[in-house]
Parts: structure tokens; sequence; C-alpha cells
């Protein structure tokens, strides 16, 4: 009887500790991803000044859901001879990319639509069951022989300003709406140095807690603003904050921020932790050491 209640709490055990390991079906792999999705999501996508947006997991359809955790950034300016699409996103081992395509402006105005979609050539949104229900995206004998893909194109609708300049529009994950599309189709044209772009994006997102920051700082004077309703409307701020320390800490990377920007960033997180401000104590990030080993989103 002992041995079988022995057994019993060992099982136990082991199924929890599985399902603290285990992820969810579409996670980040490396930190820079991680990073880059807490802060081009939710209200700091709003402070986002290069026109990126960050691609998580589409709703489900007929139960299927595509992944693709991807920040897409396009490039292109009046009179410019291309549109340039780079793709930030993980391989399946876990390391970080950036992929570049280009297209002419003259390719997306021959389609004559509003929103010209273009697939950008080996990129997917791979299917997952949010069910974790693990027939959904076998596909059947017809994927197991190779003669179909249950993943999704990665196919991106571009807007034509009234300046004559192509921005990002929206990423169209409808498998529904995908069979009738003909989208332009773009090969790779290359791969951008990845500590180059990590330098790139660190100060982006730098510039996008600053700014994020100081509106929350103005608003702070509003009689009817406290810092409970701060610090609920500030989730993802708050998020962002973290993974960007924790990045620049397991990275060891150097302080991207000035002491002004530090100041008003720790004046800012201490409002919203209803915490009395020090004059004397040392200006620190908006995330403590603690916060970091806790969870980011």
């Amino acid at each position: 009887m002992k041995h079988h209640l022995l057994l019993l709490i060992v099982a136990l055990f082991s199924l929890n500790a599985f399902a603290k390991d285990r992820r969810a079906p579409c996670h980040t792999l490396s930190r820079q991803l991680t990073m880059i999705k807490n802060c081009y999501s939710g209200d700091m996508a709003k402070a986002q000044e290069s026109g990126a947006l960050f691609f998580s997991a589409s709703p489900a359809y007929e139960g299927r859901s595509y992944c693709y955790n991807s920040l897409v950034m396009v490039e292109h300016q009046m009179g410019e001879a291309l549109v340039r699409l780079h793709v930030l996103k993980d391989s399946k081992d876990g390391h970080f990319h950036s992929f570049s395509y280009n297209v002419a402006p003259e390719e997306l105005l021959k389609m004559r639509l509003e929103n010209p979609p273009v697939a950008l050539k080996g990129l997917k949104g791979e299917c997952f069951s949010a069910n974790e229900d693990k027939e959904i995206c076998k596909g059947g004998l017809l994927h197991a022989i190779g003669f179909s893909d249950v993943n999704l194109p990665m196919v991106v609708a571009l807007t034509k300003t009234k300046h004559g300049q192509f921005t990002l529009g929206q990423l169209i994950t409808d498998p529904k709406s995908l069979s009738g599309l003909k989208p332009k189709e773009l090969v790779l044209a290359g791969e951008q140095d990845v500590t180059k772009v990590t330098h790139k994006i660190v100060q982006d997102i730098r510039r996008k807690l600053v700014t994020a920051a100081q509106a929350k700082m103005v608003s702070m004077q509003n009689p009817d603003m406290t810092a409970k309703k701060m610090g609920v409307s500030s989730e993802q701020f708050r998020f962002c904050s973290m993974a960007m320390e924790g990045f620049l800490k397991e990275s060891k990377l150097p302080d991207p921020f000035s002491p002004n920007e530090k100041m008003t960033l720790a004046t800012l997180t201490n409002y919203m932790n209803n915490e009395v401000i020090n004059p004397r104590a040392p200006a620190r990030l908006p995330a403590t050491t603690a916060a970091v080993k806790g969870k980011t989103k």
C-alpha cells in the first residue's frame, strides 16, 4: 500500500513538473524575439515610430491557428526605386534572423489593388492547435506523402499613402482569403547582420519606452489619474521594460538610456508602485532583477 502511495506521489510531482515546463504552442525562442514581442505589442505598438508590427498567432480557423512570431518592417520613401521589407524571426533551432525582401513600386502598381499583397517566399505561419488536437495539423494522407502543406504562406498587404509611399498594412492569415489571392511572390534578397539589427532594435525600443514614459508622466498631472489606474493601463509597458532589462543583462550590452531618461523611467515606475521617491537614490531601469526573474509576457 505504501509502495503504491509513493508511486502516486511521484507521478503527481512528475505531471506537475511537466505542466510547468510545457510551453504554449506559439512561443518565442530567442531572447531578442522575446524582447521584441513584449515591446511591439499592446499599448507599446502605439508608441512605435518605425512602422513595424509584430505578428504572433492568428485567430483559429476551423480549429487551426498559425504561428508567425515575426516583426515585419517596411522601408520606403517617395521616389525610392525599391520597397524594402525586413522580417525578424527565430529559426526552429532558436537562432534569431533578419530576412530581407525587395519589390519595385511599379510591380505593386501593376496589381491595381488598394492593398497589394506580397508573399514572402520561404516564410510561413506554422499550423498548431490551441486545443492540443494532435491530428488537426497532420493534413491526412496527402500531407504524409508530400502533396499538401498545412502551414500558410506569409502574405503581407501593403498600403500606398497619398504621398506615394508604400507602408505596412496587415498580415493575411485567413486561409479562405488567401485561396482567392494572387500575391506578388518575393524571393529572399538576403539576411542582415544580426548584431547590427539587434543594436538598431535596442535603440528603437529605448525610444519607444522613453516616448511612452514621457506621455505617462504628463498624464500624472491629471487629478483623476491614480497610481493604480496608471499601472493597470501600462501592463505592456511594464512587460517591455522587464524584457528589455533582462535582455541587456543577459547579453551584457551597455545601458542605452541617458541619466535623464533613466530618471524619468524610475520616477514613473516608483509612481506606479506607489513608492516615495528618494532623490538621492540611484536611477534604475523600470524592472528590478527580481522582476526579470518573474514572468515576461
